[in-house]
């Protein structure tokens, strides 16, 4: 009897925590569209506001997708899959948030049309090799998240798994895309324009 309340009271926090964890994604997808558009203005105080919340709210769909029930949920046959993409999907959310989107910010502050301006018939390269290392640290990492993501099957998740889902999985291929391209041009622009060293 004590066995099963343990259980009832295990899947109810699991439960609890499933919704703090939707909220949380919900609000990263919204955090992630506003610093898409504000990455595109250049406008640094922004984009460095948004990306602590998307920090912040990240960090809290992935808090509440770990613990013992789970990991023993993702195991069910049933309702498994659902577990298992909504856990990546926090990883991801996560791991974007922290470790890869820092850079994007600080690339696209220093890329700037501005500071690629021809002055005296120059580029002045030297931004463009200060930030190398930031872009395509963040382009390999963006193409690894990408990899994981896609490998989600969203026909076999429930509509409400499935949706978000399905959602990421074309934003982080498209980022992923745009990442490579800046990351080439990173390592190509200086050589062409006579700046290798």
């Amino acid at each position: 009897m004590l066995g099963g309340v343990v259980v009832v009271l295990l899947f109810a926090f699991t439960g609890y925590q499933a919704l703090k964890a939707k909220m949380a994604l919900e609000s990263v997808e919204a955090d992630f569209d506003t610093l898409s558009v504000e990455l595109r203005s250049g406008d640094e105080a922004s984009i460095q506001a948004t990306l602590t919340s998307a920090q912040g709210h990240a960090r809290d769909a992935f808090d509440n997708t770990r613990g013992p029930v789970w990991w023993l949920s993702s195991k069910l046959p049933g309702p498994g899959r659902n577990v298992d993409a909504v856990r990546i999907v926090a990883e991801v959310a996560d791991r974007l948030a922290s470790d890869i989107l820092p850079d994007v910010a600080s690339a696209t502050s220093t890329l700037t049309p501005e500071n690629l301006r021809p002055v005296k018939g120059r580029v002045d390269l030297e931004p463009i090799r200060e930030i190398k290392p930031a872009v395509v640290r963040a382009a390999t990492a963006l193409s690894a998240e990408s990899s994981q993501v896609a490998e989600i099957d969203t026909g076999a998740l429930v509509s409400q798994v499935a949706g978000p889902v399905s959602r990421l999985q074309t934003r982080i291929a498209d980022a992923d895309e745009l990442a490579d391209r800046a990351s080439r041009a990173v390592r190509l622009i200086p050589p062409m324009l006579g700046g290798e060293r």
